[in-house]
């Protein structure tokens, strides 16, 4: 499968074999991404002492239909920052679909950010995770304190029209007619900009692995060599290579892979194209 734009999109061919000359050919333009839901809490100053009274604190969040409480302690020297990193990692090692971390402003002062790992919002609600302390069992007022109650960002759908048809999904990543699985990786960067989708003929698959075989070579070639000039003593990869390439040198000519003098390869694309139309 083949993406013209890979800034707006990647694609893979996932249907049978069977069905790839029935496989359709897509134009696909994206007005926005999909994006997670973020909390951004409030900026405080790091190495300032909490501004609320030792004790046993706890919290509820809820994402994914599941509610789950967070108790911990605050110390009495407990610094803003020492509360928001032990929130982060308590959160994050939670391992319930949330990445929290704490991000700092240049000035002194941090906050705790929430943002969920998937992107866009559950069918039945606008928000993919809520957190209070409405109904918790032990001392509330962290959230409201650190501010992390408040949806900065909600979470959004991908918005795009393939073959000027409009469609939505809640991830960046999908599947098209059971054929193609899309990885959107840009918005269109203006009206009628797409990438148009489809499948390669066995010709130019053939001969686009071949370059990437060419290439990969050659760049491994010349950082054998690289190395070597500052390790003589270990010139012996590279001799075999050159041998090793120098054996089918003949044969790979006929198809229009030739050996340079230095070992490197380079490719004639009309005799390579001609060979791969012939079966050569």
């Amino acid at each position: 499968a083949y993406s013209s734009n890979e800034s707006i999109a990647n694609v893979s061919f996932i249907g049978d074999a069977d069905a790839a000359p029935f496989a359709p050919e897509l134009s696909l333009e994206v007005h926005s991404l999909a994006s997670p839901q973020v909390n951004l809490g409030k900026y405080l100053p790091s190495q300032d002492v909490l501004g609320l009274e030792p004790d046993t604190y706890s919290f509820d969040l809820s994402i994914n239909d599941l509610n789950y409480e967070f108790q911990f302690q605050i110390r009495p020297d407990a610094t803003n920052a020492d509360v928001q990193q032990r929130l982060s990692r308590l959160i994050t090692n939670a391992d319930i679909g949330i990445q929290a971390e704490v991000l700092e402003d240049g000035e002194g002062n941090s906050s705790l950010s929430l943002t969920s790992l998937k992107n866009g919002a559950p069918e039945n609600r606008e928000y993919a995770f809520r957190i209070s302390e409405d109904q918790t069992s032990k001392t509330a007022g962290i959230v409201d304190y650190l501010g992390i109650g408040d949806i900065t960002r909600l979470p959004s759908s991908a918005e795009f029209t393939i073959n000027g048809d409009r469609h939505s999904a809640n991830s960046n990543n999908f599947t098209i007619e059971k054929m193609y699985e899309v990885q959107l990786n840009g918005v269109s960067p203006e009206e009628g900009i797409t990438a148009d989708i489809g499948l390669k003929t066995d010709t130019e698959s053939l001969m686009e692995n071949l370059r990437q075989l060419v290439g990969g070579y050659n760049t491994f070639l010349r950082s054998a060599i690289e190395y070597t000039e500052k390790h003589p003593k270990s010139n012996q990869l590279v001799s075999e290579m050159w041998h090793l390439a120098g054996e089918y040198a003949r044969p790979l000519s006929e198809i229009g892979i030739n050996i340079a003098e230095d070992g490197s390869i380079d490719i004639d694309e009309h005799e390579l194209h001609r060979s791969a139309i012939d079966g050569r």
